[in-house]
């Protein structure tokens, strides 16, 4: 389901310098900051005061971005979801990346390192809406949720677990959720005001609803699937078909269909998704050449290597690490908030 046109709310003019996440003069604030070893902290209060819309009272608000540019790398006090309405970003948030395109949505936990790097198409920016939720909105939310029929449990294990930072709802996987989102963001959008009123209240709670759900699926992974997922994680160039059957002990054909059955993909795709997660870290973690991260983890052409990482992350490995070092280079203390 795609989200029609809106008239997404925008940053005031002379105020971004204030909102250090996809403004050019955000980051030129941020990088006139003291350097240091972590993203800065972006409060929610920060962002009402660089908006006209949005009031800080009201624990919600949406923003729209073109993105032209890589963001910097940030955090935030409250919880935010974001959007993609055209075109497709990458998303790296605490060193995992999704690709994020037009109907998916993922939510990202307060205090998660992340950034957000466009795929420029065609000279297209894509376009993207951010909606910030204050926590203690949030728990009012899952406090109603869980008093009714349907209790979000795996949303609030996922909020208070310190390993998880975020909750990927791809395009075309969650149609319950991305109807949500459309219909909350129109309702937003419809009034004179921008404001969290009932059907906005009504659409977020379908969407925490199929995050919820999203998130209990995954708590439970197949005790095999996961064994082949830590063969490959272990020693990704040396995972081929036949050397994870002989170490799990199972024939190929078997490991095959059982993959198929429970997981949905092939084995061979499982295992060159794995593969390309471990590339993208590499490519952003350390200096090797291209080629020699491909060789890595386990691929000797470094063409086919290539053309794997565009087809997964829909850019090249160089621009990959050339957009998302830029990036996590721009840095400020823990402990700063950018006002």
């Amino acid at each position: 389901m795609d989200t029609p046109t809106l008239r997404l709310p925008r940053l005031t003019a002379g105020g971004d310098e204030r909102y250090a996440d996809h403004t050019r003069t955000g980051r030129a604030a941020a990088d006139a900051a003291d350097t240091g070893a972590d993203a800065p902290m972006t409060s929610f209060d920060t962002i009402a005061a660089a908006s006209a819309h949005l009031d800080k009272d009201d624990d919600f608000g949406v923003i729209g971005h073109d993105l032209d540019h890589p963001s910097q790398l940030h955090r935030h006090d409250y919880l935010e979801i974001t959007h993609a309405l055209k075109g497709t970003v990458l998303v790296w948030v605490q060193g995992e990346t999704c690709v994020l395109e037009a109907g998916g949505t993922v939510l990202v936990k307060p205090g998660a390192r992340h950034l957000i790097s466009p795929i420029i198409e065609n000279g297209r920016a894509p376009i993207e809406a951010d909606v910030l939720i204050r926590s203690r909105l949030v728990e009012s939310m899952l406090t109603v949720s869980g008093s009714g029929a349907h209790e979000d449990m795996a949303l609030r294990q996922w909020l208070d677990d310190p390993s998880q930072s975020y909750c990927l709802l791809e395009a075309g996987h969650h149609p319950a959720g991305q109807a949500a989102i459309s219909r909350m963001l129109m309702a937003y959008c419809a009034g004179e005001r921008y404001r969290p009123n009932l059907a906005v209240i009504g659409g977020l709670l379908e969407l925490m609803h199929t995050a919820s759900d999203a998130l209990e699926s995954r708590m439970h992974i197949d005790p095999l699937i996961g064994a082949i997922i830590d063969v490959i994680t272990k020693d990704p160039s040396r995972a081929t078909n036949d050397g994870i059957a002989d170490t799990l002990g199972y024939s190929v054909g078997y490991l095959s269909r059982y993959v198929r059955k429970h997981d949905g993909r092939t084995l061979g795709r499982l295992i060159n998704e794995e593969r390309l997660r471990q590339a993208a870290e590499l490519l952003i973690t350390g200096d090797q050449p291209i080629a020699e991260v491909a060789h890595a983890v386990g691929y000797d052409s470094a063409a086919y290597f290539h053309k794997l990482f565009r087809d997964r992350y829909l850019t090249t490995p160089s621009q990959y690490r050339n957009d998302f070092r830029i990036a996590l280079t721009h840095r400020v203390p823990s402990t700063t908030i950018i006002k």
